[in-house]
């Protein structure tokens, strides 16, 4: 199994990019995703507020809780929910191959 997209690797920047389809595939699995129950939620690390983002009227805190399990060839990709948020807000492209596997996920 092959984690994605920690706190710590979405400060990675890849020189691939994230279709639109990929992202919305992504966003799909997400919402049909199936787990283990968490142990709690991981807040982004990357959001800095110079003054606080009540300020600027958004989100203080982007939080995941969910994981989705993406077949690949020969292993399997874990991913956690702020994979979404990372590809959004902060650039963040995984791996061609992970992306690949999401566009071939079976629903």
């Amino acid at each position: 199994m092959l984690q994605l997209a920690g706190s710590r690797t979405a400060a990675l920047f890849l020189p691939v990019r994230v279709t639109e389809r990929v992202f919305e595939r992504l966003l799909e699995l997400f919402r049909e995703a199936w787990g283990p129950v968490t142990a709690g939620w991981h807040d982004c690390d990357l959001c800095v507020y110079r003054y606080g983002p009540s300020k600027m009227g958004t989100n203080p805190n982007a939080v995941g809780f969910k994981n989705v399990f993406v077949p690949g060839d020969a292993k399997i990709y874990l991913a956690p929910e702020l994979i979404l948020h990372y590809i959004d807000q902060h650039g963040y492209a995984p791996p061609s191959e992970f992306q690949q596997a999401v566009l071939d996920c079976p629903r």
